[in-house]
């Protein structure tokens, strides 16, 4: 049988315009100067104009070790940034996550723009990171802008603040140079789950179950010493920089990276390609910036039910036997499948070819130097093919003969900007006047083929011979403004916003506008303060912005539904200062935000049925406080040491619900979040368990409501109330020291994986036992404890992300040459009281992820 999906839809154009009023004060972490800029594709801004606290990052301010994409570089590095791994998986990335977030449908992620141009945040594969197809070892530079009206021109998309991603580029005049780097690593597992070894499931089963001991082995099998194993990884890149003949600044970079995982068969191989080229002719009135890529990237997937598997497997059990289902032991009448063969048999692979590219012209007037006009047009086409194969003696396809599935994927898209940015000094007014507007259009295109599947020998598998085609379009356009005015440097007005179209959302939307207003005041260059000897800066800045987001709205085929986008309400006011010539920096924001038309799936009736369809259902509000704080103990000719510190708080209460609702529940009906009026969001909505005098959970006992009905209330949330960083970096002559370390307080996780694995139970119709975790020991619970908050833990942490050691064996009276040497441990451990393996998880419910491992790698950075 073979199903099309087609959907098609023509674009529009849209017009958004708002204000926007914008202070800066920078980052103590970012260790910037008011003398540097930000390119942000659309313009270059002083940091000293932008009217917020900008997060700026260098690679020298970057984390280090065995890093493989570029959202590990983030992680504990900016206050209210979330950096939460997909697991450990090779190629698996990380979820961003700024503050509590604008949405709980829609990604809270900031708007990535890459070199200027933005991402949708979506990709072709299922199984490899946003962005992962980028070598993080081509980035320059990282800066984050939360609040400020820069990130209205881009649309609601932006509510949750801009990730400007720099990579390297040539300079003119520069001599070309060669820049090699090589990274070996090591990757072992940094904790096991607490199951039962052989030994004590033997004394459980004989004690509890004596009449089911017959079913034990004689061996004594670890499971996860099976699974697991010492992964060897490496990462190499090479770059080339300059100008060509002086005057043409160019860039080109090869990388490979095959990084091995440490679930056994989980592996990643990415070679990578970039190249650039910047001229400039008529006296640099006439630039042309030109950046293409490609990235292939091959992941083998392993089979991640093998970890929980493994814990739920007989222990005394052998892993192999002399069978026809490849010598691994079995159970043959009952579908338990070996965790090993599910990783040694099962081979899925998951390839991604990465193309992306743009060329940028700007043309500065002659006779207006100030005023400039400019076009950019940028693509990016991802080409995925997963195949899936699992051959004929593999036992849970055997009666099949083997099974081949392979599913096909695209996802392409272009986009157009046009746009004339003024960038000119007043100085009758000894002020500074910056204004950008312009239009932009994106067209998106994704298709899929999901292929039939067949046997090992090439035959269709006619039970499952469903094979189905996809085929979607969109598009957006819209228009965008800028206004910036600074007076003596003091005082900072700015004003941004946009208007864009989606011919992909509901019919009856309107035009989505963003915008918001902003202002800051350099209070130091006062007379009243300026020549102060311990006051270097101090500004305080505050904005408001307005965003409507798309994203969360669903698709234009449900067109019947009145539905309109959420708009997110942004205020936030801080300070940024300086003190002893830049000793101490320091920044404190406040902010708030109110997400107005919350988007959730709501079970709808339909017909005899019901389906969960998106509907504005409520509002609510987040607030906050960040902190950062930086500072150089001592700096000498041989000897340097800072310190640098931040924390944030966050709290979020659900203003309202939609008529009709006193509570509700998401993302699914058995293991939820909830929310009702006056709760946080993300709060679990669970079973109060009772418990015994003893303290331990009476089995199907649960605390009932004042009606005397036992139904699930709300409790704890999986936001935590803090986030906290500490870094140091220390230098001694060659030698260089740093370590960063990150945690969470108040979160709350919901124990889903140790639920299933809690009880050590045989099947008596099944004829074979299950392994369970310690916690049966003092339980001895025999039944589930679904939705029960017995499983309800404190997931508060303290990671250290990475401890890093580095010698510069360059010679001081040589600049040609450059070579340092590295040695860094990631991950090496975990300050926490949560049972499972890893306290962070997305969402706060744990189903038993691939484990983060602890990483040891040496490295070296060579430069010609």
């Amino acid at each position: 049988m073979k199903q099309t999906l087609h959907v098609t839809s023509s674009s529009k154009l849209a017009v958004s315009f708002s204000l926007c009023f914008s202070f800066l004060s920078l980052s103590a972490s970012a260790q910037t100067t008011a003398a540097d800029s930000l390119v942000t594709g659309l313009g270059t801004h002083r940091v000293s104009e932008i009217t917020e606290s900008v997060s700026q990052l260098r690679p020298e301010n970057l984390n280090k070790g065995f890093i493989t994409s570029p959202e590990q570089l983030l992680v504990g590095r900016i206050p209210g940034l979330r950096v939460i791994s997909n697991g450990g998986a090779p190629g698996a990335g990380a979820e961003m996550l700024l503050r509590t977030g604008s949405s709980l449908t829609a990604s809270s992620s900031p708007l990535i723009i890459l070199d200027g141009v933005p991402f949708s945040g979506n990709g072709a594969s299922d199984h490899a990171g946003v962005l992962t197809f980028l070598n993080p070892a081509d980035i320059a530079s990282i800066t984050l802008l939360k609040d400020a009206p820069q990130a209205a021109m881009y649309g609601g998309r932006a509510s949750n603040g801009v990730l400007y991603i720099t990579t390297k580029k040539g300079a003119k005049n520069e001599k070309i140079r060669l820049h090699y780097s090589a990274t070996a690593a090591i990757s072992t597992l940094r904790r096991k789950a607490p199951v039962l070894d052989a030994n004590s499931f033997r004394d459980i089963v004989k004690d509890l179950y004596p009449d089911q001991d017959h079913l034990l082995g004689a061996s004594n099998t670890d499971w996860q010493d099976v699974i697991y194993r010492k992964a060897f990884s490496h990462d190499q890149h090479l770059q080339m920089s300059g100008a060509l003949l002086k005057a043409v600044p160019f860039s080109m970079s090869v990388g490979h990276l095959k990084e091995n995982g440490i679930l056994k068969g989980s592996n990643q191989r990415r070679n990578s390609f970039s190249a650039s080229l910047n001229p400039s002719l008529l006296k640099d009135h006439l630039s042309l910036n030109l950046y293409f890529a490609q990235v292939n990237q091959k992941l083998r997937v392993a089979d991640k039910e093998a970890i929980t598997g493994a814990w739920a497997f007989d222990p005394t059990q052998p892993v192999h036997q002399d069978n026809k289902y490849g010598g691994y032991f079995i159970y043959p009448k009952y579908g338990v499948e070996n965790p090993l063969s599910m990783l040694e048999q099962r081979h899925d692979s998951d390839e991604t070819r990465h193309l992306l590219g743009q060329a940028h012209l700007q043309y500065k007037f002659h006779f207006f130097p100030s005023l400039s006009i400019n076009a950019r047009h940028a693509f990016q086409k991802q080409d995925n093919e997963f195949v899936t194969f699992r051959p004929a003696d593999m036992y849970a396809v055997a009666h099949y003969k083997g099974w081949v599935q392979r599913n096909t994927w695209e996802h392409n898209w272009h986009l157009t900007e046009l746009f004339l940015n003024l960038e000119h000094e007043i100085k009758l007014l000894q002020s500074r006047l910056q204004v950008t507007f312009g239009s932009r259009g994106r067209e998106t295109v994704q298709r899929g083929h999901d292929y039939a599947p067949h046997t090992e020998e090439g035959k269709i598998i006619m039970d499952q011979a469903r094979e189905r085609h996809y085929q979607s379009e969109s598009a957006s356009a819209g228009m965008f403004g800028s206004a910036s005015f600074t007076y003596k440097d003091k005082y900072t007005l700015h004003a941004a916003g946009s208007r864009h179209d989606f011919s992909a959302l509901n019919m009856h939307t309107k035009p989505l506008l963003s915008g918001g207003l902003g202002a800051s005041w350099d209070i130091a260059s006062e007379t009243f303060l300026k020549g102060n000897p311990w006051l270097s800066e101090l500004r305080v800045y505050t904005n408001y912005g307005r965003h409507a987001n798309p994203d969360a709205m669903g698709r234009k085929h449900f067109r019947d539904r009145q539905i309109t986008a959420e708009t997110t309400t942004k205020w936030n006011a801080g300070m940024h200062g300086a003190f002893w010539d830049g000793k101490l920096q320091g920044n404190i924001n406040f902010y708030t935000s109110i997400t107005d038309d919350m988007v959730l799936n709501a079970l709808v009736p339909f017909a005899s049925s019901q389906f969960r369809l998106p509907l504005n259902l409520g509002k609510y509000k987040a607030t906050g406080v960040e902190v950062d704080l930086n500072y150089v103990l001592r700096e000498s000719s041989s000897f340097y040491w800072q310190v640098g510190t931040h924390l944030t708080t966050t709290n979020s209460e659900v203003l309202e619900l939609a008529d009709g609702y006193r509570y509700f529940q998401y993302p699914d009906e058995r293991f939820a979040l909830g929310l009702e009026k006056g709760s946080q969001v993300r709060a679990f909505y669970l079973l109060e368990q009772l418990y015994d005098e003893e303290g331990l959970p009476i089995p199907g006992k649960y605390k009932p409501n004042e009606y005397g009905h036992v139904l699930p209330r709300l409790s704890r949330s999986s936001d935590p109330a803090y986030l906290v960083g500490f870094s140091t970096d220390v230098k001694y002559k060659k030698l260089g020291a740093s370590l960063l370390l990150n945690g969470a307080v108040g979160q709350h996780i919901y124990n889903h994986a140790g639920d299933r694995a809690s009880r050590v139970s045989p099947n008596f119709d099944k004829g074979y036992l299950v392994n369970g975790t310690r916690t049966f020991v003092e339980t001895e619970y025999r039944s589930p404890l679904y939705q029960s908050d017995f499983y309800l833990e404190k997931g508060s942490f303290l990671r250290l992300q990475y401890l890093n050691f580095s010698y510069d064996f360059s010679s001081g009276s040589s600049e040609k040459v450059g070579l340092r040497g590295m040695a860094t441990v990631q991950n090496a451990f975990v300050l926490t009281k949560y049972s499972g393996q890893d306290p962070e998880v997305k969402d706060g419910i744990d189903y038993g992820q691939y484990p983060q491992p602890t990483t040891f790698s040496l490295g070296i950075s060579m430069q010609l």
